[in-house]
Formats: structure tokens, sequence, C-alpha cells
């Protein structure tokens, strides 16, 4: 990435403006016209969907307001948009321009009646690994973005995110760990692993989760199996769940001396590692009468996950995890991803 003396200069004062004061909506659309001159932009915008920590929707942008009308009118044909959700990752639009995308032609089409389409890149905001929001900036019918430009605009986007989760201030995702033998018996924990193990797995079984008989039991056999199974890469298996307005992820690796001692009966064999946070969005489970398998759907969604991601992170079939997807459309009323997150902000 290349600077020119004139963007360090202006990084340095944005950076020093996002980390001495309390970042607001107010504070970062004054910001908008030095972060338009690093990007060599005219045009910036933020949507931060509600939260844990966000009380409600959040919507900052300068561009015009009968510009802003017409764009939440047309929000649901954004085919750049779609394609920031299903991937989770920033989007160009002279890149995604050339593929050919239903609708891209009727938003363009309407797009043009508020100013001419330009180049525009949408970033997403992800907190806790989730999709929380996203930034778009763009130029006025200039030429498009270069992959240096683009460079710049996701190391500024980087520093906006890194200032909303400290101003949100999202708790720290804690680190445990627990040993395993081969057999799926407990060796080694510490007093907060244990506590967890208790309650999920009940004071007979927290030592020997495999054989425990309660719902958290059944996954974590799940998430064991496709861990042990010799068609999947080692490590690429998790277990997720919510408890008492926490969440949890827990990740099987294995443990380093695997191929020193790999018959010794006693040995650490597998190593879960135990991350917690609180989830930085609220999913309207009352509302829309989401099962707990549809809500871990729609989690996966938020993550970016594609069928066949959620597929075998879920342990389920596509087919399954599409007919998922096909209820909580019908449940929420839309029909597709991008709709859905937009939806579920409300």
């Amino acid at each position: 990435m290349l600077l020119r003396d004139d963007q360090t200069y202006n990084i340095h004062r944005l950076v020093t403006s996002l980390y001495s004061h309390t970042l607001t909506a107010d504070r970062l659309l004054q910001l908008s016209p030095l972060i338009c001159s690093i990007t060599d932009s005219q045009y910036f915008a933020l949507i931060l969907f509600p939260g844990v920590n966000v009380p409600e929707y959040l919507y900052i942008s300068n561009n015009p307001e009968d510009f802003n009308t017409i764009y939440q009118e047309v929000q649901g044909l954004d085919f750049l948009l779609h394609l920031m959700v299903e991937k989770a990752q920033p989007i160009q639009f002279s890149l995604a321009n050339r593929e050919s995308i239903p609708n891209k032609e009727d938003f363009l089409v309407d797009l043009n009646k508020v100013r001419p389409t330009s180049d525009c890149v949408y970033v997403p905001i992800l907190l806790q690994d989730r999709i929380s929001g996203f930034i778009g900036i763009a130029k006025g019918g200039k030429s498009p973005y270069n992959n240096n430009e683009v460079e710049i605009i996701k190391f500024v986007s980087s520093f906006i995110t890194e200032s909303i989760s400290s101003t949100l201030m999202l708790p720290e995702i804690e680190h445990m760990e627990v040993l395993l033998d081969r057999n799926g018996c407990v060796l080694k924990y510490d007093d907060y692993a244990k506590e967890l193990f208790i309650s999920l797995f009940g004071d007979h079984y927290w030592e020997s989760p495999l054989w425990g008989e309660s719902e958290f039991a059944l996954d974590f056999k799940k998430a064991w199996e496709r861990f042990m199974s010799p068609i999947h890469i080692p490590g690429d298996s998790t277990m997720e769940f919510e408890q008492q307005n926490k969440s949890f992820r827990l990740e099987f690796k294995y443990e380093n001396n695997i191929f020193l001692e790999p018959y010794v009966k006693d040995a650490p064999y597998v190593k879960i590692k135990i991350k917690e946070g609180r989830p930085p969005f609220i999913i309207h489970k009352t509302r829309f009468d989401l099962s707990p398998r549809e809500q871990e759907v729609v989690d996966c969604i938020y993550r970016g996950f594609s069928s066949k991601e959620i597929s075998e992170l879920l342990g389920i079939s596509i087919s399954t995890v599409k007919k998922h997807i096909w209820n909580i459309f019908n449940k929420v009323g839309v029909d597709n991803r991008t709709s859905l997150i937009f939806a579920l902000s409300q």
C-alpha cells in the first residue's frame, strides 16, 4: 500500500480523532470529509445493526437526502450488498459489475436517477466475527478504484471498526483450554472450564461428555465425531452455543504430542479451546418464532458462511440447510440473505 504525504498526514489526524474522543454518530459524520479526502472519494456511509451494545439501527451518511431516500427504497436490490453479505468480504463495484447478477440492471437504473453510478467499495464491519454493519465509500463518476486505493479504503475502515468496537466496549473473549484423551475423557482443566462442562454435561458426565445425555452432550458428540473423522481436515470441527446471555465456541485441535506418544493411554490427545463472548447483535427470536436450529443458521449467515460451510459446521446435510434457510425466509418475510439481516435489524 502506497500513501501520499497528504494521505499519511490525514490518516494520522483521523486515527488521533477516533481514539481521543468517544465515537458518536455526529462525530463520525464530521469526520466523513477527512475520510473522503484520504480515500479520494466523495461519498461516505456507515450502517450499524442494533445489538447488545447498540440501542438502535444506526445510519450515517454524507449523501444528499434525495439519494438516501432513493437508496433505501432500492436497498433490497443492491447486488453489491448481496455479495458482501454472502462473502463477508470487501466488495468493489468495478469488479462485481462484470458479473451477471439478477436485478442488477434495475438497481443501477434507479440509482442513476439520483446521481451517476460510480465506483463503490463496501467493507463489512465485523464485530466478533459477525457482520454487524458495513462501510460504503464511493466516487462521483470518476475512474474506478485501483488496487492501491482499495487497500487504503480497507486500511481506513479497519480503524473505524476498531473504534466502534472500543466505543461499544465489547467484552474481550476469554480463552480456556481442556485436554482430553483419545476416548474423550477430560485429563486437564481449570476451574472455570470445569464449571462450564458441569453446566453443559451435568455432574456425572462432565469428565466424560461423550457419554452424556443432554442436548449439549449430543452436539458435543457430533462435533467430536466430525473432528475424529478421517475425511475431515484435523482441527476443522467446532461447537457453538449460547448460555446465560453469553456465546461460547469450542474449537477442537490435536495436542502437539500426538505424534510423539500416540499410543500412551493417558497422554493428552485432543485440546479444546473455549472462547467466550457476547454476540454483538440481537436476533429477534420471539418476534419471528425461530427455532434453536434456525437461530444457529442465522448466526452462520451473519458470519458470511455458505450453505456448504453451514452444513459442515452444524453437521447436517446441505439440503437440510437450504430447508432451514427457506423456512427462515418465510418466517421473516424476505427472499435473500441481505434482506434477512436488514429485517432482523429493524
